[in-house]
């Protein structure tokens, strides 16, 4: 108990406690504010890395220098080009059921500084 003029209790249970307390608002506050922050990143970087069905949509050309997608079960990697999926050996794929970009760390270091 910080505050000597306050009943003993039972700390946040108390309805006392911002009394006896006085600092712990503040650190509570910056504590929301922090949480609210990571859950947002969180929730960027989850859409970022996940799983694209193609049936949402299939990658831009422009984004698919390296990415990965699912062909017949397996996770193949690859890029989309001229409307085909294709494996680092020069295979196309049909039956595509999703894909995702490669975000490398040189990538996603810059995709963080730049927000």
């Amino acid at each position: 108990m910080d505050n000597e003029n306050c009943e003993p209790c039972y700390g946040i249970s108390c309805p006392h406690w911002p009394t006896c307390f006085p600092g712990m608002q503040s650190d509570i506050k910056e504590l929301e504010d922090k949480n609210t922050k990571l859950q947002a990143e969180n929730k960027r970087l989850k859409e970022q890395n996940r799983w694209i069905p193609v049936s949402e949509r299939l990658p831009k050309e422009i984004e698919s220098d390296e990415i990965l997608f699912i062909a017949q079960g397996l996770i193949e990697a690859g890029e989309f080009k001229n409307g085909l999926f294709w494996n680092n050996n020069g295979r196309d794929f049909e039956n595509i059921t999703h894909w995702k970009p490669i975000i490398l760390p040189a990538q996603a270091l810059q995709e963080t500084s730049n927000e």
